[in-house]
């Protein structure tokens, strides 16, 4: 399940903010962590999106603000009745139990940035990420 956020959503979250009595200085930063992170899910509010936002954003100076703003996001649109049930609770028990293919797919890209930061071409990157699963693989299929 997911939500396409549009900007009559954003607008209504920010009068319910004021409503909520929250100060100008922390509507205005909500609602452009809120911005920030749609811009990255395409619009889309859903546990998968949350889930990989923060992973993303984990290493981001203000990354626990940034998990409040979509938290208290998800907080309004529950209040609001366009979720059923709150997409950030979700991602954030799965962003503390991830399965191992996400950890590994995510150690892998980062791997393939590092690389690249150090300019190495893209061939060797892929060569690299290749051996790598192929090591993998044969462990996985070793016997103890």
């Amino acid at each position: 399940m997911s939500l396409l956020v549009t900007p009559l959503h954003l607008e209504t979250y920010s009068s319910w903010l004021v409503l909520q009595k929250y100060q100008t200085n922390t509507v205005r930063n909500y609602l452009l962590d809120l911005k920030m992170f749609l811009e990255n899910s395409k619009n889309i509010l859903s546990s998968p999106s949350i889930t990989d936002f923060i992973a993303s954003d984990s290493t981001q100076n203000n990354h626990a603000r940034h998990l409040a703003s979509i938290s208290k996001f998800c907080q309004f649109a529950l209040d609001q009745q366009l979720i059923t049930e709150n997409f950030f609770s979700l991602a954030k028990k799965h962003a503390q139990n991830p399965s191992p293919t996400r950890d590994l797919n995510r150690l892998l890209s980062q791997f393939a940035q590092s690389l690249a930061r150090e300019h190495k071409s893209p061939t060797t990157i892929k060569n690299y990420l290749g051996d790598i699963r192929q090591y993998i693989s044969f462990c996985e299929s070793q016997t103890l």
